[in-house]
């Protein structure tokens, strides 16, 4: 062996070890950079949709306004904001963007990126609640799209598919400005209706616990189930040594019947059975 070969050797081991960490290190800093990412978006969403309630809670009387509520029809998504008054039902979407906004020919775009998916779901989530009203009171709900970042100071608009956009600063005008379209009793009516439908709908432990109780089981079923096959052959073992001095004897009986010249030979040479115990 040429001299220094064995440190030489540990030398590339611990090389290929710093090569797999950095590697490491590097996919475990791209992760904490995705959830900084999304963090930073959450808590820009969570600024945002705390001003924007701030500016509808200040509505005053005549006025009821939800926040953060149950998306009808959906088991996990919510809905910013619903506004009701004597101008109709708001369904109010917060953006709070950072890049520039620019609406040109009905199309809404956002550090030039176009933002129709959004505006489209604010319209599902107008939809979504309307149809939990009576038919003659569903016209009178709204999707907004309320930019609370960047386009704060947008005048109110439309962009293609009905969705209204408004900057944060001319929100409360837009939607107390309208003509009337709900009464005292239609709002009380509507209101009622509203925080019935978007209450958050309790989590459906019952199936899942189902389920999971029934996987639970089947494993359980699984494992003794072998556990017998294992207690089976354990048992037969367990007969075998137990009981051939009975029946060896009988066993070299039958060989000896129909086992004939130097074969029958050979199995006697090669049994041993041991004495039946006394007694």
């Amino acid at each position: 062996m040429n001299a220094g070969a064995g440190a030489q050797e540990q030398a590339r081991r611990h090389e290929e070890r710093v090569a797999a960490l950095t590697a490491q290190r590097a996919a475990i800093d791209a992760r904490i950079e995705a959830a900084s990412r999304q963090q930073q978006a959450w808590q820009a969403g969570a600024d945002g949709e705390q001003r924007v309630g701030a500016l509808l809670d200040a509505l005053g009387p005549g006025w009821q306004v939800l926040h953060d509520v149950h998306w009808p029809g959906r088991q996990k998504a919510n809905l910013d904001h619903v506004v009701v008054g004597p101008t109709g039902v708001w369904v109010v979407d917060t953006k709070n963007w950072s890049g520039a906004v620019s609406l040109r020919d009905g199309v809404l775009r956002c550090g030039g990126y176009r933002k129709g998916r959004e505006a489209d779901a604010v319209m599902d989530a107008a939809a979504a609640l309307a149809a939990t009203l009576p038919p003659h009171q569903r016209g009178a709900v709204r999707g907004l799209l309320c930019l609370a970042g960047s386009g704060a100071d947008l005048d109110v608009a439309a962009v293609g598919g009905g969705t209204l956009v408004v900057g944060a600063a001319s929100l409360v005008e837009l939607v107390t400005s309208g003509p009337p379209v709900l009464g005292p009793q239609q709002l009380d009516e509507v209101a009622d209706t509203l925080v019935a439908t978007t209450a958050v709908p309790p989590r459906r432990t019952g199936k899942a616990r189902t389920a999971g109780t029934r996987r639970v089981q089947s494993g359980l079923r699984s494992a003794l189930l072998q556990l017998l096959k294992v207690a089976v052959v354990l048992l037969g073992m367990w007969a075998l040594v137990e009981f051939m001095p009975y029946w060896a004897p009988l066993l070299q009986d039958l060989i000896a019947t129909t086992v004939t010249g130097p074969a029958l030979e050979r199995i006697q040479d090669a049994a041993t059975v041991a004495p039946a115990p006394a007694g």
